[in-house]
């Protein structure tokens, strides 16, 4: 169900922009060790102690940090961190819609349609790209982290514990391409499709960190993807979070074979 010509295609044309975001995510994680390790740690348990400090960093990472004293605790909060979420859901959008819906926006997708390539393989082309070049991003703030590790001299943290949370991430990241792609299959514009994935994933994160600040919300926590990533929970716990994980993969999966479903069956204007 994949073409190796289409994929190699893809890959080839948004290597640049991965190579970009790769090196950003490492290079940000690496000089977050330094940031956290040049902050007394006195200072940094005063800072914790704060209301508003804790509830922000309970809504960034789905846990109070007060509740673990691991080296690991701190470090935890580059896998959250605005930035590195900003640069993985970017790369995502960029790819999905570009290779979906902004075929169709250009009127090129009628020429890529008429090859001997059915659209269930075109499909499949553009999420095996997806999955390829997104998953090892993720892995990015895990290399990041180890890099940084070893050049700040911290040999307490406990690498293995972190890797559970980068795989964490992973999952989270394969409902997101879900989600990207049955949207880009669905629309005729580059725009809106980006519009659309933004929304929902901004949804997200707004329930996510009003929850931790307003309890009323707490309902509404299991329609937030974040719901199903704590970092700090894996790390407090050192297990592996099975159940969020899987939550997060089959959600993925249903939003993917959606998106398949409606890229076969559709009608492309003509441009």
């Amino acid at each position: 169900m994949i073409s190796a010509a289409l994929l190699r295609r893809t890959l080839r044309d948004y290597l640049a922009l991965w190579l970009g975001a790769a090196l950003f995510v490492g290079a940000f994680v690496v000089l977050f060790n330094f940031a956290i390790n040049a902050i007394p740690r006195q200072q940094s348990a005063e800072w914790l102690e704060l209301p508003i400090v804790r509830r922000f960093i309970t809504a960034l990472v789905g846990a109070d940090v007060l509740e673990l004293s691991r080296p690991e605790g701190m470090l935890s909060i580059a896998f959250s961190h605005p930035l590195v979420w900003v640069l993985l859901i970017a790369f995502n959008f960029t790819l999905a819609s570009g290779a979906l819906a902004g075929e169709v926006d250009r009127g090129t997708m009628d020429l890529l349609a008429a090859l001997p390539i059915s659209r269930a393989r075109i499909y499949g082309s553009i999420s095996a790209a997806l999955l390829l070049m997104g998953l090892p991003l993720c892995w990015m703030v895990w290399i990041g982290a180890r890099i940084g590790v070893a050049l700040t001299g911290a040999a307490d943290v406990r690498m293995g514990i972190l890797a559970i949370v980068a795989c964490n991430l992973c999952a989270v990241y394969v409902l997101v391409c879900g989600l990207s792609l049955a949207i880009a299959a669905y629309s005729n514009r580059r725009g809106m499709a980006v519009a659309v994935a933004f929304a929902i994933v901004f949804y997200a994160f707004v329930i996510n960190f009003l929850r931790a600040m307003w309890p009323a919300l707490e309902p509404l926590a299991w329609t937030s993807f974040l719901r199903y990533y704590a970092p700090l929970i894996v790390i407090r716990d050192g297990a592996w979070p099975w159940g969020d994980m899987a939550t997060l993969t089959v959600a993925g999966a249903i939003a993917w074979s959606a998106g398949l479903v409606v890229f076969v069956r559709r009608d492309f204007p003509a441009r």
